[in-house]
């Protein structure tokens, strides 16, 4: 039972180091998340154009590395869902994770966070300073909105009853 405790015990830790370890202002998940909204958008849609200033051609290509980012975001976070699971497969059987396993979901969260970071310097070139500060600003927010940040409309929020 030690042995699953201190491996689960390694997978928080390495969790949180991970989160230390980037830049406050390049936050992958939250930058993820904007190319997530994007490569929602239409090519044609005009929303890209007046959130950032751009123009159709400069949005297009925001719009190709918002989907480049999303399709390999996708395969990272299926490879990394299949050897998650052997890791608490093997912790809920009371059984040490394979060191092996641990050192390849590390691995992956390493390289998805790498490849973010690319897409956002692919943005940053695209854009330029100004344009690209727009976007760093809704990102320190922490929880970003995104939709509202380019335009989208919102889901209305569920108001409980009696409050």
């Amino acid at each position: 039972m030690s042995r699953v405790r201190t491996a689960g015990l390694y997978l928080i830790a390495s969790c949180g180091f991970a989160v230390l370890g980037q830049d406050a202002l390049l936050n992958p998940d939250t930058y993820e998340s904007f190319f997530c909204q994007v490569s929602r958008l239409t090519p044609a849609s005009p929303l890209l154009e007046n959130a950032l200033g751009t123009t159709t051609e400069e949005a297009q290509s925001l719009s190709r590395i918002a989907n480049d980012s999303e399709t390999k975001s996708v395969a990272f976070t299926e490879e990394m869902r299949t050897v998650f699971l052997s890791i608490r497969l093997a912790i809920f059987a009371e059984e040490a994770p394979s060191p092996a396993a641990i050192r390849r979901y590390d691995q992956l969260k390493r390289q998805r966070a790498q490849m973010v970071l690319d897409h956002i310097q692919a943005m940053r070139t695209l854009l330029g300073e100004t344009r690209f500060q727009r976007i760093e600003a809704v990102a320190r927010l922490g929880n970003a909105n995104w939709e509202s940040f380019l335009g989208l409309p919102q889901a209305p929020r569920a108001v409980r009853a009696g409050k």
